[in-house]
């Protein structure tokens, strides 16, 4: 078919017009920018989403988001969404852990991003699935566990038994006591360095403890020139002596061999003694000198009552 020179020509421009439409077509498109919230339309030739947004000015800042990705392509009708990055103070165990810029909303998600992996060995306030907008600061407090040992003394027991070859109000050890030791193993809970709880897990005795015997005496009756005497009690005391005053005893008697001054709130007056070193006797007189576990015992002359002097010596009351 023969097409003359003349027709050719339009044609061909015809078809580069139709070349040149469809290309611009394919390249220019109109897309949605939202940037921190706002929206904004515009037309571009950009093939992805870097080069849109150094067409437009847009710069991004270290912590912020843009979705779809830089490399991605974009098309007519795409929407790019910005998300800028805002500072989180996060404070670790009331001290001051690190700030991080995010986009991220949800308190877990920053924490996760912040290398801090909830669980449920922190608190978090305010709490995991809160969402943060703007500027804010997360309290996190580590709950530490761990096993303390500690040692301790086991008191010994103190056992008495009777013994009848030992005086009446006396005592002897017969085996002396010993504490023992135990290892106490507690898991104790720590938050903001603080003990906040504290549990006995177990127990181990390393040393038992040794008890302690008493003997207490119970024999109450003392032989004396081939007789036996029962006694009330037994008394360790200092005896002085004295002699002829002139005046009766404080019972009204005269004073003789036997009788013996006391404190009638430690030994009764009547009472009827027998005091080694110097015999049988009745509590019949006081002295103001006689105080507490002190006797006077009279001898009939100065001599005999110097001679005596002061010593310790036991004396039983009789019954």
């Amino acid at each position: 078919m023969f097409v003359s020179s003349t027709l050719r020509i339009p044609l061909v421009l015809l078809l580069i017009f139709f070349v040149t439409t469809v290309a611009f077509a394919a390249v220019h498109k109109e897309v949605i920018i939202e940037d921190n919230g706002k929206e904004m339309r515009v037309a571009t030739f950009a093939g992805n989403v870097e080069e849109l947004l150094k067409q437009e000015g847009i710069k991004l800042n270290p912590g912020d988001k843009v979705t779809p990705g830089l490399k991605e392509n974009i098309s007519e009708g795409s929407k790019i969404v910005i998300s800028r990055g805002f500072d989180v103070n996060i404070i670790l165990d009331e001290e001051e852990y690190k700030t991080v810029k995010t986009t991220e909303m949800k308190v877990k998600d920053i924490l996760k991003n912040a290398g801090i992996k909830p669980g449920s060995n922190i608190i978090v306030k305010p709490s995991l699935n809160t969402v943060i907008k703007e500027e804010a600061t997360i309290d996190v407090t580590r709950i530490i566990t761990k096993e303390v040992v500690t040692k301790e003394e086991i008191p010994y027991e103190t056992h008495k038994k009777r013994d009848g070859m030992l005086q009446k109000g006396k005592t002897r050890i017969v085996q002396k006591g010993a504490r023992g030791i135990k290892e106490l193993t507690y898991r104790v809970t720590v938050a903001k360095g603080k003990v906040i709880d504290r549990e006995l897990v177990k127990v181990r005795v390393l040393k038992e403890p040794v008890p302690e015997i008493v003997a207490v005496g119970t024999q109450n009756t003392i032989s004396r020139g081939g007789n036996r005497f029962r006694y009330k009690k037994v008394m360790d005391v200092i005896a002085t002596a004295y002699t002829h005053t002139g005046s009766n005893t404080a019972t009204g008697k005269r004073p003789g061999k036997g009788t013996v001054a006391v404190d009638p709130s430690v030994i009764p007056l009547g009472s009827r003694l027998y005091v080694e070193g110097y015999g049988f006797g009745v509590a019949q007189d006081v002295g103001s000198k006689i105080k507490g576990s002190k006797i006077d015992v009279f001898l009939e002359s100065r001599n005999a009552a110097l001679k005596w002097g002061r010593k310790r010596v036991k004396v039983y009351i009789l019954e």
